[in-house]
């Protein structure tokens, strides 16, 4: 089992009023699995994600990665623990200005003192097929390229659990299709573990279970409030 969740709750306070994005979410995800869930705007997708990602913290109930429960480590540890185990594509790519491609897809073997890591940043971008912009910086690259790059930084720390927010939000519908497919083959060839967070029904048809968040639940068709990947 890469990912269980047990009995999560989340609330914000806004003001005077409490606002609860979702209750008692259960959801276990073996190796291997491809999971998309799907909602629409505002029923709590990227909360979940965040929350999974241990960039955020539940309001109840616990996260289990790779045998790990997030709630035993302190912020540090926490820290480490997703550099190593948990790679992360956002919406909005996140990649340094300052820094090259190749740079940016280095980065996180950098942090960790790998001593090859311009090596496996050098196979990761040719993986993307972006060999010739691995010199280049974000604002000279194409949004699309920009994702790419994204998606080798994740892939390159070989994580336990691949998590993508939108990957294909900010990318035209031809660019996006494209970016997705290469994210798809990378998975199935490393044989990774993804969660997909999407409001997209055709692109979460590609993976292998898809499940709704909405009205404070993630539902499948079959196992309503407690559900096994």
């Amino acid at each position: 089992m890469i990912l269980k969740v047990n009995n999560l709750s989340k609330k914000f306070n806004q003001g005077s009023n409490v606002i609860e994005v979702f209750k008692n979410i259960n959801l276990s995800v073996e190796k291997g699995d491809t999971v998309a869930v799907i909602g629409p705007s505002g029923s709590g997708k990227t909360t979940f994600l965040s929350l999974v990602a241990g960039l955020d913290h539940p309001t109840a109930g616990e996260i289990v990665i790779d045998g790990q429960n997030l709630a035993l480590l302190s912020e540090s540890q926490l820290t480490q623990f997703r550099a190593q185990r948990i790679g992360i594509i956002f919406q909005q790519f996140n990649l340094f200005s300052h820094l090259t491609a190749l740079e940016n897809i280095a980065l996180p073997l950098e942090l960790k003192n790998d001593p090859a890591a311009l090596e496996k940043a050098q196979k990761a971008i040719s993986s993307v097929g972006l060999d010739h912009r691995k010199n280049h910086f974000p604002s000279q690259m194409s949004g699309g390229e920009q994702q790419r790059v994204a998606i080798a930084r994740a892939f390159i720390v070989e994580p336990a659990l691949l998590l993508a927010d939108e990957p294909s939000g900010n990318l035209d519908s031809k660019t996006g299709d494209q970016v997705m497919q290469l994210l798809f083959d990378l998975v199935e060839k490393n044989k990774m573990t993804l969660l997909l967070i999407t409001h997209n029904e055709t692109l979460a048809e590609k993976c292998n279970h898809r499940f709704f968040i909405d009205k404070n639940r993630l539902t499948d068709a079959k196992h309503p409030l407690d559900i096994r990947a």
